[in-house]
């Protein structure tokens, strides 16, 4: 379960070495995940992907 566990007990690190806790529900508060790993959530960027368009001529 995201955000659900206890901070006082879990080790600093998930089972694949990713940093404990992380806000992972993003509702401010960083508190680990109940389990072996550490849900880390997608990074937004906010940002609009541009792709030129192609022009072909046909004669």
């Amino acid at each position: 379960a995201i955000d659900a566990g206890d901070n006082a007990v879990a080790p600093m690190t998930d089972y694949a070495g990713n940093a404990r806790p992380v806000d992972g529900n993003a509702d401010g508060a960083a508190l680990v995940d109940m389990g072996a790993y550490e849900f880390v959530p997608p990074v937004e960027t906010g940002g609009e992907l541009f792709l030129p368009a192609l022009r072909y001529d046909v004669d």
